[in-house]
């Protein structure tokens, strides 16, 4: 399995083409000061044409959007006093037909925002309407009288314009902006699509004669330029798998399926590939010839009217089996995700001809389409030893039954179930293929179920 080859070719991409910023466009404010509008009226702007300013019609006296200075907070910066109204600064139309950008600007107010007091910072993309990219600095309400930065990543067009909108109320208050700037972003473009599989990891096993199941996904780097045509494959196949070659745009998802005839662990190859190379991920995939442990989940209960009471799982099997190791996951439905594990742990008890049976609380079970796997280990690898479901069937996409289709128990509870009921197994025999699911009935949590008859199914010798 080759997991160090996907990663330093990463690096070596990263390296080669995560360059620093370059300053595209900056406005920092250190040669115009004094200009800008001052009691409605134009200040020595005639040699300004990088940037304009605009007023409301109502501009108050003694009001002013100028660049002033202050030696003890900053050199120069762009300023608005007592506006009154919307007042606003725009750049030019800056060039960034080289490439993406990142937009950033400084921020500062004299004294702490109140009532209606705001600044609104904008970028046009392309001539289309503004669009806001941050209030008051970071969109969270006051930025306080230090200085913080605003910041839009990774633009990409012909050119932006960068518009800064102020209002303030009070007489005594003033809106700071300053060191405007358009940098190259410093996102990585132009990558092969990274692979995945869904439920993440690297390998897939199965019991002998148990199907293999799992989806993988092909993804555009997120800040991507284009997103390109993928195509993708494995061309390594073992006998008898399915996987086939498709294309699409990202995210592009193919499922792999396969029920090896022998116990047999293999390496498949997935390649996905586009315009701008080819990346691969190689997926160990195989079978055990392992006999399951010898136990079983036997009764649960997850709804009931009202609160839930009592919730649990019980697991039964052959007297002096130990549980340590052993873990109960609880599954998701509605996408096949896990959403709780309880650890298992103790010696099943002798109740009935040698069997006997263990309760385990857990509350907040789901109780919709929901599953549970339980999960113990044999010669030292976890091994999923049942995945049941109630309310229909669906496929675990992550935790240790990734891949594994549930199987529905055909019997559920709902909100109008009384409490103290259950679903549980009854019947005769010795092993979980010999009973079946009833229900909801009176509960019976770390007890052999009423109507579930034991038989010994020769001796069986447990070493511990």
């Amino acid at each position: 399995m080759n997991i160090i080859r996907p990663f330093i070719a990463a690096m070596l991409l990263l390296a080669t083409r995560c360059a620093a910023q370059t300053v595209i466009w900056e406005e920092p404010f250190t040669s115009q000061l004094g200009k800008g509008i001052s009691t409605g009226h134009v200040t020595n702007m005639t040699d300004i044409t990088q940037w304009s300013v605009a007023v409301h019609d109502a501009f108050p006296t003694n009001a002013y959007l100028i660049v002033s200075s202050n030696t003890v907070v900053k050199s120069e910066f762009l300023e608005g006093y007592r506006l009154a109204g919307e007042c606003v600064w725009r750049s030019e139309a800056i060039d960034i037909s080289a490439g993406p950008v990142d937009l950033s600007l400084q921020i500062q107010e004299s004294k702490e925002m109140a009532g209606l007091d705001w600044i609104r910072v904008h970028y046009a993309l392309d001539g289309t309407n503004e669009i806001q990219f941050s209030e008051n600095g970071s969109f969270s309400g006051d930025y306080g009288t230090n200085w913080i930065t605003a910041r839009q990543p990774l633009l990409q067009g012909t050119n932006v314009m960068i518009v800064v909108r102020m209002y303030t109320t009070a007489a005594d208050k003033n809106h700071r902006i300053d060191n405007v700037r358009a940098t190259s972003s410093t996102a990585i473009w132009n990558m092969p699509p990274s692979l995945a599989l869904v439920g993440g990891g690297t390998s897939r096993y199965a019991r002998l004669g148990e199907a293999i199941a799992f989806t993988v996904t092909a993804t555009n780097v997120t800040l991507d330029a284009t997103n390109d045509l993928i195509t993708l494959t494995a061309p390594n196949l073992p006998a008898g798998a399915l996987f086939a070659a498709t294309n699409g745009f990202s995210p592009l998802s193919q499922t792999f399926s396969w029920t090896p005839s022998t116990a047999t662990v293999q390496t498949v190859t997935f390649y996905a590939a586009d315009k701008d190379g080819t990346n691969r991920l190689d997926v160990s995939v195989g079978s055990v010839a392992l006999q399951p442990p010898p136990i079983w989940i036997n009764e649960l209960h997850c709804d009931n009217t009202g609160i839930d009471t009592n919730e649990g799982v019980e697991i039964a099997g052959p007297a002096r089996f130990d549980l340590s190791g052993g873990s109960l996951v609880f599954y998701n439905g509605a996408n096949g995700l896990k959403y709780a594990t309880l650890p298992l742990s103790g010696l099943i008890d002798s109740e009935d001809s040698g069997f006997g049976a263990i309760w385990f609380a857990q509350n907040n079970i789901q109780n919709e389409k929901d599953g549970i796997a339980l999960i113990h280990e044999n010669g030292g690898a976890p091994v999923v030893v049942q995945f049941i479901s109630y309310e229909g069937s669906f496929r675990a996409v992550d935790g240790p039954a990734a891949g594994w289709l549930s199987t529905d128990i055909g019997v559920q509870q709902s909100d109008t179930t009384a409490i103290g009921l259950s679903l549980q197994l009854t019947g005769t025999g010795s092993e979980f293929r010999h009973f079946f699911w009833i229900g909801p009935t009176n509960a019976s949590p770390g007890q052999l179920n009423a109507g579930q008859t034991f038989r010994p199914k020769g001796t069986v010798l447990f070493i511990r």
